[in-house]
């Protein structure tokens, strides 16, 4: 059957949306980890989880890739936790949220293995440079791809973005924001600092290069890992304020 809509779970948006703010000038990828449910007049797609890569292969700022290796791991996380790899999410950092001619056709060669397979998009820092307001604004956009005589067109389908009930964040959304996420862009740095390294011979180089790696690691740490603790120490106080809350409604 055909899809007819997707549900991403709050958490979800989150992890996703908040690894698209992490790099202004690269897009970044990610497997969608979820559930087909039939439905009438077609198939409903249930997100409950996203894989991050292990390492991003292309770091651009118009192209992104799944590796084969990113796949297989998120095909066996997805056996364990009994669920199924049912689409992509990537990003579009100063770009249109429509996709591109290279994100429709790599959409249908997803789609011959599974018509149900699709793609979302999260745009971000798009607008004017000084437009603060466009820059802060983010838009989504959930796709498919379908093709003709004279191109691959795209093919829009609905998103909902379903309310986490006020639930806390579950361990695993924590894990993946403090711990996983930031040390996918730490191995980044390290690889990219080896390899520039390796072939190396004179001292200045090499002391520049550690210097610069230094600085790029120094970087992460104040705009990556400071703001995500302080994002999850804030949640925690607001989470502590809605027990007290309760605790207060239950003796009266």
């Amino acid at each position: 059957m055909p899809l007819t809509s997707v549900k991403l779970s709050a958490e979800v948006y989150l992890l996703f949306t908040t690894f698209a703010l992490c790099t202004e000038r690269e897009e970044c990828v990610a497997l969608l980890l979820g559930t087909f449910e039939e439905d009438t007049p077609g198939t409903v797609a249930n997100v409950k989880n996203l894989l991050f890569p292990s390492e991003r292969r292309e770091k651009k700022r118009d192209r992104v890739e799944i590796s084969d290796a990113d796949m297989t791991r998120a095909m066996s996380e997805a056996d364990r936790a009994g669920l199924s790899v049912i689409g992509w999410c990537h990003s579009h950092p100063h770009i249109t949220v429509l996709p591109s001619h290279v994100d429709l056709r790599t959409q249908l060669n997803h789609q011959a293995m599974d018509d149900r397979w699709f793609g979302i998009i999260v745009s971000c820092f798009s607008g004017k440079t000084g437009d603060i307001e466009a820059a802060q604004r983010i838009q989504i956009n959930c796709f498919q791809s379908r093709s003709t005589d004279s191109a691959n067109i795209r093919i829009e389908v609905p998103l909902y973005v379903t309310p986490s009930s006020g639930r806390p964040l579950e361990h695993d959304v924590i894990t993946k924001l403090a711990c996983v996420l930031p040390e996918l862009f730490f191995n980044e740095e390290e690889t990219s600092f080896r390899t520039a390294s390796a072939s190396l011979t004179d001292k200045m180089s090499t002391s520049y290069n550690s210097n610069l790696y230094i600085q790029m690691l120094t970087n992460l740490i104040d705009k990556l890992c400071a703001p995500l603790l302080a994002t999850i120490q804030l949640r925690h106080q607001r989470n502590l304020r809605e027990i007290e809350t309760l605790q207060a409604q239950l003796k009266t």
